[in-house]
């Protein structure tokens, strides 16, 4: 007689599998249907790219290339670098830089006015969404209040955010918002996805002032000032580099390049971000990155993308950025010594 086969609890079942590599993972999803069903929930994505051992970047380096960057912070700092395998009917032949994510999600923007959101581990794609040509398209986030639902949205905006649009997955219909502005402010093209809530850096043309933006979708409201930025000093310049990233899953890291120097501040706040409470946020000083002035990491626009992830256990940064010559960089700066890796 033969023993009828045991089968491990679902729930330790998704515990484990959910410290499986992504690159590992892929090849997961033909074991039965309730694994793809799984890899394809929000809650697993989020779990996955937690506990994410190592920081990793995706490029969009070349005609038809996608990259993932994977970096090892070690004694030997390293970088490993794979080509994700793609099928041509979920990504068009062209590179760019328009690119917002959230929960392993990429958002990007496709000829003939059009949006795709895609999975590149899955190598997903959603169907195309039309656009409008007046539309800078700004993040993709989720309605929080819903969390058994995955209700994603686009948010898309004028040019003074005077006026926005946002769009439910699946709708191809846009809901259109306006904004009283006695003082013109714009918002950096790249927004950071929160449990759900977009949050930009921000600017007042006149005075230069810099603070946090935030779009919450389970209400639709548009918070122009969630909260100020640290480096108020005097002598920050309107051509330094500005960056925000999320820090622990639950906080924000912010990067100030000054613009003269090179020379690279990390800030985070001390507390969990509360979408509702931005006058509760603090700063501190996280670490100073001392730039030699013959490196080409240069200070770049609001109106560039540039993704970094800081280490504390090693105290290491990992920025992603362009050189002077406008190819594609990793810099891993620990200590006094900053190295690079160059795509091209």
């Amino acid at each position: 007689m033969v023993a009828s086969e045991r089968l491990l609890p679902w729930d330790l079942v998704e515990e484990i599998l959910s410290w499986v590599p992504l690159k590992s993972l892929i090849r997961f999803r033909t074991v039965c249907k309730r694994w793809k069903a799984l890899f394809e929930e929000k809650r697993f994505a989020k779990n996955q790219l937690a506990r994410a051992s190592r920081p990793q970047f995706i490029l969009f380096i070349a005609q038809s290339m996608i990259c993932s960057v994977d970096v090892i912070l070690d004694e030997c700092p390293s970088i490993q670098v794979c080509k994700i395998p793609l099928d041509n009917t979920c990504y068009t032949l062209s590179v760019d830089l328009a690119v917002h994510c959230c929960d392993g999600l990429l958002l990007r923007s496709v000829p003939s006015d059009r949006l795709e959101v895609c999975n590149p581990w899955l190598k997903q794609a959603s169907p195309r969404i039309k656009t409008f040509e007046t539309a800078y398209f700004k993040g993709i986030g989720y309605d929080n209040s819903r969390p058994d639902q995955d209700c994603y949205k686009i948010f898309a905006s004028s040019f003074t955010t005077t006026k926005a649009w946002i769009t439910e997955f699946g709708s191809n219909a846009w809901k259109l918002h306006q904004f009283a502005s006695e003082n013109r402010w714009l918002i950096s093209d790249y927004s950071v996805s929160l449990n759900g809530t977009l949050y930009w850096i921000g600017c007042y043309s006149k005075s230069r002032e810099y603070f946090i933006t935030s779009l919450d979708f389970s209400t639709e409201k548009f918070n122009r000032y969630f909260c100020a930025l640290p480096c108020k000093s005097v002598s920050a310049k309107v051509l330094d580099s500005r960056s925000l990233e999320v820090f622990r899953r639950d906080r924000f890291s912010y990067l100030h390049q000054c613009t003269e120097t090179k020379n690279i501040e990390i800030w985070v706040t001390k507390k969990k971000i509360d979408n509702k409470d931005g006058e509760s946020v603090e700063w501190m000083m996280f670490m100073n990155v001392s730039v030699p002035y013959s490196s080409d990491l240069r200070c770049m626009s609001l109106l560039c993308r540039r993704s970094y992830f800081i280490d504390e256990k090693s105290l290491s940064l990992v920025l992603c950025s362009l050189d002077s010559n406008g190819y594609a960089c990793i810099y891993i700066a620990k200590g006094d010594h900053i190295s690079l890796k160059k795509f091209r």
